[in-house]
């Protein structure tokens, strides 16, 4: 069974369909349209028990969108994945968080490079103080939303929306990971 939820803020979206998820026992998820851009756009999000599904098209697909920790120094990677299939690697790729007000870049690569068919994007020790992650201070569960835009070999545009999630649980391991108490 399939749940559309509209106009809700993206937080109460997330935590409305993870519940009602559990509820009803769905197994083909629960779809929320999040608003994006200060609400200017809704983005259509696929929930299912394994989180968000992954945003595919034309030969790409979104593998992976997360902190990942260090050893050292302590502090948390931020790392993209893409699932490529065609043998030439794109020509650009950009990421950039839409959910909020203002969409705000995390990468650019001018010059992607794939190994084994997939794309690896990443900010390495990533302050706290970064502007792109203050979101990761604020203690609830949230659904965030990143856009790759991808420039393919033969120059077709792809665009891929592709959520993830990032509940409190998670937040407090990065947090800590970075030497704050939670």
């Amino acid at each position: 069974m399939t749940h559309v939820l509209r106009s809700l803020s993206p937080v109460l979206c997330a935590a409305l369909a993870i519940f009602s998820s559990l509820l009803t026992g769905c197994s083909t998820g629960t779809i929320v349209l999040v608003p994006v851009m200060g609400g200017k756009e809704k983005v259509r999000v696929e929930l299912t028990a394994h989180g968000p599904t992954h945003a595919a098209e034309d030969g790409f697909e979104i593998q992976f969108v997360s902190f990942v920790p260090n050893k050292a120094p302590k502090t948390p990677d931020f790392i993209f994945l893409i699932g490529v299939k065609d043998a030439k690697p794109p020509r650009s790729i950009t990421v950039e968080d839409i959910t909020d007000e203002a969409s705000r870049m995390f990468l650019t690569d001018e010059a992607p490079k794939v190994t084994a068919g997939v794309w690896r994007g990443e900010l390495l020790t990533l302050p706290l103080s970064d502007p792109r992650i203050e979101w990761i201070h604020r203690m609830n569960s949230e659904i965030r939303i990143f856009r790759f835009t991808i420039i393919a070999a033969d120059g077709h545009r792809v665009v891929l929306d592709q959520a993830s999630s990032f509940p409190t649980y998670i937040k407090d391991v990065v947090r800590e990971a970075y030497g704050l108490k939670s």
